[in-house]
């Protein structure tokens, strides 16, 4: 009973995710414009260069005075609904009460995923030690058959404390290891320390997997059909975009939640 109670609580979580969708997402679907078949099991490769998503799909708040209050009003509440603040959430980073959150929707093995991380991600890394950024992740394991049990592997960790350095690892060895198979993530488990006879457990079980495909769901409700893609303060940001958007929408968000600063 308590399990379908869950499963319809999920369920009614996504319809009312729909319903605000266009509310949270005003420059469309969170749709980067070019991504590796997420029909195929070939292991990715990393993108040479990655052509960046289209201009709507980053908007700057700081360059959209015009946004009616009740519009923004209710884009913060539905962004409410995708947001989670928990303070014993594994897979977040950051103060639970930062005046901006980053929601991220991304695949081990998206090779778009893998250049934000090597080349944006240390630099948003600042704004969450300065308290002003925090940073929950989402899995979104599309791109190969592997992707699931990669992302079920990560979030087992998590269990154990150390997800954001299984997650690091993962996209560490991402343009080395071609498969991450079995093997592969119980030496990297090995590696961190973990307990791999729990690891093995959490990462097999019913409730670690149906998270990885609640998150992808959920993603799916929204609009996300291709990885990264984020919601900063329920403004989108689709594909592997420059520091320099990430740090227009952060720091509008920020003044927005704090106010202007004056000297």
């Amino acid at each position: 009973m308590a399990r379908r109670s869950v499963v319809l609580a999920l369920a009614g979580a996504l319809v009312a995710l729909v319903v605000v969708v266009a509310l949270v997402l005003p420059g469309g679907p969170l749709a980067p414009d070019a991504e590796p078949d997420p029909g195929s099991d070939a292991a990715p490769t990393a993108p040479a260069d990655p052509q960046p998503a289209p201009e709507s799909a980053a908007p700057d708040p700081a360059q959209d005075p015009g946004v009616d209050p009740e519009l923004q009003a209710q884009r913060d509440a539905a962004f409410a609904q995708i947001v989670r603040r928990d303070p014993a959430d594994p897979y977040a980073m950051g103060d639970v009460d930062a005046p901006v959150v980053m929601v991220v929707f991304a695949d081990y093995r998206c090779g778009y995923c893998a250049r934000h991380e090597a080349e944006v991600a240390p630099a948003i890394a600042e704004y969450v030690a300065d308290g002003v950024l925090r940073v929950e992740w989402r899995d979104f394991a599309r791109v190969t058959e592997q992707s699931p049990a990669i992302a079920a592997a990560a979030r087992a960790a998590g269990l154990q404390g150390r997800f954001w350095e299984y997650h690091d690892r993962l996209y560490a060895d991402f343009a080395t290891q071609p498969q991450m198979d079995d093997a592969y993530l119980r030496q990297v488990a090995t590696d961190l320390g973990l307990d791999v006879a729990a690891f093995d457990a959490d990462r097999a079980s019913a409730e670690v997997v149906s998270a990885v495909h609640a998150d992808a769901a959920i993603g799916e409700a929204i609009g996300v059909s291709g990885t990264p893609a984020f919601l900063v303060n329920g403004w989108p940001i689709a594909g592997a975009q420059p520091l320099e958007v990430f740090r227009a929408v952060i720091e509008a968000e920020y003044t927005r939640a704090t106010g202007p600063t004056t000297t």
